[in-house]
């Protein structure tokens, strides 16, 4: 029985070789990330705040930017965004003309909830982070052939 799963491991490596390739890849990118913001910190002076961030997806369609989705993982009830994140997104929707959303997925439902002023209620814990915690029910809950309706009124 055994055997039988090694066999079939044997008879896809090419399929693990290229997505073991595929996660070092992005694991590096987070490695890269991580040094670009130690040496950020180092040469700031501390002349102001200096926040680094990701969109995960920006849609463009010719030269115009439609949308952007922050995909976060969800623990089947809620998703958690850092305050300074939350700001810098909605700088870039603002400079871009562009909605973001914060999307995630649960089951077969796609889970979004716009960045736009007083959207996410953030609180300061007891060590000074700013956060919000957002429960899916909070969120709008689109099923797949809705989600593609949704994204239809963006690239068209």
């Amino acid at each position: 029985m055994r055997s039988e799963r090694f066999k079939k491991i044997a008879e896809n490596t090419d399929i693990l070789s290229f997505y073991s390739q595929f996660l070092l890849g992005k694991l590096r990118e987070l490695q890269l990330g991580l040094e670009i913001s130690a040496l950020l910190d180092e040469v700031n002076g501390k002349k102001g705040y200096i926040a680094t961030t990701d969109v995960d997806k920006l849609i463009r369609v010719d030269n115009d930017y439609r949308i952007g989705f922050e995909i976060k993982f969800s623990s089947d009830r809620f998703i958690f965004m850092k305050y300074s994140h939350y700001n810098s997104l909605k700088l870039i929707s603002e400079k871009l003309g562009a909605d973001i959303y914060v999307i995630t997925k649960g089951g077969d439902s796609y889970f979004i909830k716009k960045i736009e002023d007083g959207s996410f209620n953030f609180k300061t814990n007891n060590y000074g982070k700013t956060t919000a915690r957002i429960n899916l029910t909070e969120m709008e809950k689109l099923g797949k052939e809705e989600f593609k309706e949704f994204l239809v009124g963006y690239v068209r």
